[in-house]
């Protein structure tokens, strides 16, 4: 990932547009790149090949976490002596994403 930018120690720029941001972490440089997420500037120059593979992994990191959300619910489900499975909504699908952009 630091090949499209430079990990500074209290913040990142990204080699494409130049901009600088202080407090910034390598999720929010990958959202960066990606041109995703409302509260990080978005790369207007970076490839689009680029841009598709940070989207592409930031897709899969969110899938990642909701089958580890799902796994915890049934889990907890199980734990509880029920044995019914509750799936997550298209809605609530939204909503998570959101959250865990932002995270």
């Amino acid at each position: 990932m630091w090949e499209h930018g430079v990990n500074q120690f209290l913040g990142c720029s990204c080699k494409y547009c130049r901009i600088s941001r202080k407090g910034s972490d390598a999720n929010q440089f990958k959202h960066h790149l990606a041109g995703r997420c409302g509260n990080v500037i978005h790369c207007s120059n970076v490839p689009p090949d680029i841009r598709n593979y940070y989207r592409r992994e930031l897709d899969r990191i969110v899938a990642r976490k909701k089958d580890i959300q799902r796994d915890n619910l049934r889990r907890e489900e199980v734990a509880r002596g029920g044995d019914v499975v509750h799936d997550i909504n298209d809605d609530e699908d939204e909503v998570l994403q959101c959250m865990l952009d932002m995270s």
